[in-house]
């Protein structure tokens, strides 16, 4: 499995296990969500990847009780990856998973996103109007997927 850049690899995927069984898209979204003023993970909220034009296209998990969650992306579609917990304030960012030829595709990428919610505050809206924080899709030259540092 390639990993994304500036990011940790998933340590219980090996690549050759990626490549004999994973379909030809395939993508690990893996990381903690955790409160931003606690400084503690958030147990058993959820993560949502959600095709912003189709909403039929989602996949759906809770973290575990130490506040870690993985999503696999197994379709070649853009998806706005969104962690919301009650009393919190949803945190969005979109992964393009576009854009790899098929033989780029083989193994799989891994890419590691820590969410971090902020607390609600009565009488304040920092949602933010929900947009993403980050940006990130498949860049040719590097033969990875990178964050969008322009739009974040």
């Amino acid at each position: 499995m390639k990993r994304i850049a500036f990011l940790l690899l998933l340590p219980f995927l090996p690549a050759s296990a990626a490549t004999a069984q994973a379909p030809d898209t395939l993508i690990v979204v893996y990381g903690t969500v955790t409160d931003y003023v606690k400084r503690q993970p958030l147990p058993h909220v959820t993560v949502r990847a959600q095709d912003p034009n189709n909403a039929k296209h989602a996949i759906e998990v809770r973290t575990n009780a130490e506040g870690r969650y993985q999503l696999v992306i197994t379709e070649e579609r853009s998806y706005r990856v969104v962690a919301s917990a009650k009393g919190h304030y949803p945190k969005a960012v979109l992964v393009h998973a576009t854009g790899p030829t098929a033989q780029e595709w083989v193994g799989g990428f891994g890419m590691h996103i820590d969410l971090v919610l902020l607390p609600q505050v009565k009488g304040m809206d920092l949602s933010f109007g929900g947009e993403p924080f980050g940006v990130a899709r498949f860049d040719k030259a590097a033969g990875n997927f990178v964050w969008d540092v322009d739009h974040t």
